[in-house]
Formats: C-alpha cells, structure tokens, sequence
C-alpha cells in the first residue's frame, strides 16, 4: 500500500502527469497559505466518494453487468457528497469550478486505477496529496519567475507551463525503455 501512495503521491502525480487540477493549482498557487480548507474538503469528497462508488461497482454494477456506468454513478455520487459537504461547510458554490472538476477527475482516476477498497482510498488520498506537494512548489516557481522580470509576453501563467512541462519530463524520463538493461544484450 506504501509503493501505491508514493506513487500516485510523487511519481505519478495526478497534476504534473494526468493534468488533474492544473488550472486549480496554477491559479491558487498565488496564495497557497489560504488553501487549507479547500483540500480537506476536496479530500473528504473524493475519499467518500470514491469509497461509496466503489462499493456501487462491486455490489450492483458488476452483479448486473453494466460497468460500463461506472462514470455516471462516480457523478451523481460526487454531486450528492458535495452537496452534503456544502451544507456541513456552509460554503457557496461561487468560484469552485476547478475544485469540482479536480475532485471529479481524482475520483475517475481513483475508481480506474483501484482494486480493492483500501486502495481506493490509498489513491484518492495520495492523489489529492499530490496537489498540496505541487502547489507550494508552483508558488516558489512563480515568486522566482516574478523575480527574474521576464518579458511582457511571459508575464502570465506560461512560464509555469513550461516549467510544469518540464518538470513532467523530468518525471517520466526514468520510464524509458532503452535503458533497461535487457534491450542492450
């Protein structure tokens, strides 16, 4: 379970790799210290979510033979638990956009990639962990970049682009084949 987190935590992190929640980091990157509320909510409804959803595929989909539903059930469930968080938050809905759709897409990850019940919850928590990694590295790559008073044309968000390209390559540079040792014999 440990190689599953770390995983999903570090290397195959669910922003820089599957792009899950890059708008949502690159723009609350500016002021990460006020994003604390945002992600134990985004962590409780991806961590219910994914656990309710998975139960709905194990014990009615799979039984009647329709997985192929699995997205439409990850939905209305998603859309339940976060109605029902809103009302225990007592948050608006205003400007929570992004936050939605990183959580959706952390869910469909996390429904995708698991087995078992416990490794449903061992990605979604490490998915949405791999947010609160990358958004206060965005947020030291922003402050460097505003800094360095590059041109006009690279005053908004696309030196961090470049930057996150980047750092995704950095990442799956290791997954290269020719330097497995067997294809040089």
């Amino acid at each position: 379970m440990f190689n599953n987190f770390m995983f999903y935590f570090l290397y195959s992190s669910s922003v820089i790799i599957y792009g899950a929640g890059l708008n949502y980091s690159i723009q609350n990157s500016s002021k990460p210290s006020k994003l604390f509320s945002s992600f134990v909510r985004i962590l409780f409804t991806v961590i219910i979510t994914s656990v309710l959803v998975f139960l709905i595929e194990h014990y009615l989909l799979a039984k009647l033979n329709i997985m192929d539903l699995f997205p439409f059930a990850a939905v209305v469930v998603f859309l339940l638990v976060s109605l029902l968080l809103e009302t225990i938050f007592r948050k608006s809905v205003q400007n929570r956009l992004n936050e939605y759709a990183f959580s959706l897409v952390c869910i469909l990850l996390t429904l995708s990639e698991s087995l078992t019940l416990i490794e449903t919850i061992v990605i979604g928590s490490s998915t949405v962990l791999s947010i609160v990694l990358l958004v206060p590295v965005l947020y030291a790559i922003r402050k460097r970049i505003e800094i360095s008073n590059p041109l006009e044309d690279f005053k908004n968000s696309s030196l961090l682009l470049i930057t996150l390209s980047i750092l995704s390559l950095l990442t799956l540079v290791w997954n290269v084949s020719w330097l497995n040792k067997g294809v040089l014999h």
